[in-house]
């Protein structure tokens, strides 16, 4: 950013500040005069777009706001149109007996803390699923809460699984210089066909001398970096690249490791990191 450039900040003044202070500072023209002696000039929306008007919604929430900006308390009113006071209970029961009907995004709880999030999650999946401490459920629904560009997915968007994969595995490991044990997570992954397997393009030099192969040599010795000694392994890779290829996949690049090769593929808009672990008594992924 170069010297007279100008910034916007947008935000709404009635949503909570950060945490642990009392105000929004970007929003505040006096914090940042004191603080980085900048001169600002702030204006405020007023009109209401996102809401038919005679909106209970609306109403309840200009009230809020308005008690926000007298600074006194304010309770909500079940006693409008359109506003119905239920037990937490019953309210669960009423946005389950939505989602089962009508499905996602049709219904939507709001509490004031996330503990109490959890507590209805909780509740709504022992109503769906009969067990809450099952793992994620064909056909569950799920916020994502973290921006995941590669995905195309943003924090806050509401996600159906449509398919879940075995369990995988989780080991323990103790690593060096580091205090607390760490846990491994591996993602199980379907079988692979191989199907026939291919000529190695390249064959043994003797020492000191560079592999070749025929005229038709495998380009992926040099682009991964393939060195004298790892035919073997380069023969399971050609097998790799063939297979995945089928499946539209393509390698982005390997990272020769001293305990397996690291595969970084893509498909479309979607990479994933796989790991090929040793082949002298036999090969795995």
């Amino acid at each position: 950013m170069t010297a007279g450039s100008k910034v916007l900040f947008i935000g709404d003044p009635a949503q909570l500040p950060p945490v642990g202070e009392s105000l929004s500072p970007a929003l505040s023209e006096q914090w940042l005069r004191e603080h980085y002696h900048l001169h600002c000039a702030s204006f405020e929306l007023t009109e209401i777009q996102r809401q038919v008007r005679g909106s209970a919604i609306l109403e309840q929430a200009t009230a809020i706001r308005n008690a926000i900006a007298e600074q006194k308390f304010n309770a909500i009113s079940d006693q409008s149109p359109g506003v119905i006071g239920v037990t937490a209970a019953e309210g669960i029961r009423q946005v389950l007996s939505s989602y089962q009907r009508r499905g996602q995004g049709s219904s939507v709880m709001v509490t004031y803390s996330n503990a109490r999030a959890l507590d209805h999650n909780r509740a709504g999946r022992e109503q769906l699923w009969g067990n809450d401490q099952l793992p994620v459920q064909q056909g569950e629904q799920l916020l994502v809460n973290k921006n995941a560009p590669l995905h195309g997915l943003s924090n806050g968007d509401l996600v159906k699984v449509n398919r879940v994969l075995g369990a995988g595995e989780s080991r323990r490991i103790i690593m060096r210089g580091v205090s607390e044990p760490v846990w491994l997570s591996f993602s199980s992954y379907s079988r692979l066909d191989w199907g026939r397997s291919p000529e190695p393009a390249y064959v043994s030099a003797e020492p000191g001398q560079k592999a070749s192969g025929s005229e038709n040599d495998d380009t992926d010795w040099q682009r991964f970096a393939f060195n004298p000694g790892q035919e073997p392994l380069y023969e399971l890779h050609l097998r790799l690249r063939d297979t995945w290829r089928q499946q539209g996949i393509e390698i982005i690049s390997i990272e020769h490791l001293s305990y397996c090769q690291r595969y970084t593929l893509c498909r479309g808009d979607y990479t994933a990191v796989v790991q090929q672990r040793g082949c002298d008594a036999g090969c795995g992924i």
